[in-house]
């Protein structure tokens, strides 16, 4: 593992190298899960936040609009309250669930 993502290179050159049924099939489940951790992993410490981020910014634009109602508004206002709380909530999730994952990649050193 380098960084937060599996190395997928050794994963391949394992399943290349296997030979027998049992070496194939254990190298090729190594594969599928070392993909699939990355791809979660991708997708909630960077496409998900990504995402937010531009929904966020988007909502603080509509609010600079002059042709919005006061209903309007005051959903863009409420959205981006909600958003703001959740990000700050969490943030200190993430913060803990990396922290937890270093510790656990430090005592197996």
């Amino acid at each position: 593992m380098s960084g937060k993502y599996f190395n997928l290179k050794s994963a391949w050159r394992e399943f290349r190298n296997s030979s027998g049924v049992l070496d194939t099939t254990l190298a090729v489940g190594k594969l599928v899960v070392k993909g699939a951790s990355n791809t979660v992993v991708y997708t909630v410490t960077e496409a998900l936040p990504s995402l937010s981020d531009q929904g966020e910014k988007m909502a603080e634009n509509k609010l600079k609009q002059d042709d919005l109602t006061s209903e309007q508004r005051q959903e863009v206002e409420d959205y981006l309250a909600r958003r703001r709380e959740f990000k700050k909530k969490n943030s200190k999730t993430l913060a803990r669930w990396k922290q937890e994952r270093e510790d656990r990649l430090n005592s197996k050193k």
